[in-house]
C-alpha cells in the first residue's frame, strides 16, 4: 500500500500569533522556532488520519496556553474547518504534551494556524 504523506502548512510559516497575554518579541521568536520544530508531530497525527480518509483536509488554529514552566497546559482548536473531531482532539493532545523553555511573567496564549491537506 502506498504511504500517504500530508502537508502541514502554517498559515504564516513558522509563526505563532499572539492572542492575549503575548510573549515579548524575543520570546515569541523562540516560541515560533519551537512550534516549527514540533510540527512533524502534528503531521504524524494527520498522516494517520489520511490512512482512513485520503480526502481529509481542512484548517484550524491551535490556541495554546503556555505556563511559566513552559508546559502547554491547554490546546484548544479554534477556527476549525477540518471535519474530523477525532483528528482535532488528537492534534490538541499532541500539543498539550509540549514543553517549551520556562519563562517569567505569567502564562502566554498564542495561536498556531494550520492548513492540513494531502501533499
Amino acid at each position: 500500500m502506498k504511504a500517504l504523506l500530508a502537508a502541514l502548512i502554517l498559515a504564516n510559516p513558522g509563526a505563532a500569533v499572539p492572542v492575549s497575554r503575548e510573549p515579548p518579541a524575543a520570546e515569541l521568536n523562540e516560541v515560533q522556532k519551537f512550534l516549527q520544530m514540533h510540527r512533524r508531530e502534528l503531521v504524524r497525527v494527520f498522516n494517520d488520519a489520511l490512512q482512513r480518509d485520503p480526502a481529509l483536509h481542512g484548517a484550524l488554529a491551535l490556541k495554546l496556553t503556555i505556563e511559566t514552566s513552559g508546559q502547554v497546559s491547554k490546546a484548544e482548536a479554534v477556527d476549525v474547518t477540518l471535519n474530523d473531531p477525532d483528528v482535532v482532539k488528537r492534534l490538541c493532545r499532541a500539543a498539550e504534551a509540549w514543553k517549551l523553555a520556562p519563562h517569567a511573567g505569567g502564562a502566554w496564549i498564542v495561536k498556531m494556524p494550520l492548513n492540513l491537506k494531502m501533499d
